[in-house]
């Protein structure tokens, strides 16, 4: 997928998964005990152990990125004039 200009996340627990969470577009840890590794790697982190938890990650991300999109094109508006 990465290859075809994709995104791939990878949702993992972080027992020996650094590897392959650092290699994901998108990368998810699952916060358990000795993942340290796992969590400084991630873009986002689930905290109790809840799948359902990524579609609010992901509701949260959109919302960000549409704020950030639109700042953005406040600044450049500003900017021309």
């Amino acid at each position: 997928m990465q290859k075809e200009g994709l995104n791939a996340a990878k949702v993992r627990d972080g027992i020996n998964d650094a590897p392959a969470l650092a290699a994901a577009g998108i990368r998810i840890a699952i916060a358990m005990s000795d993942t340290d590794v796992a969590l400084e790697t991630a873009d986002a982190v689930i905290l109790h152990r809840r799948i359902e938890d990524i579609s609010r990650i992901l509701r949260l991300s959109r919302g960000n990125l549409r704020v950030r999109q639109s700042a953005l094109r406040q600044a450049r508006r500003f900017a021309s004039s």
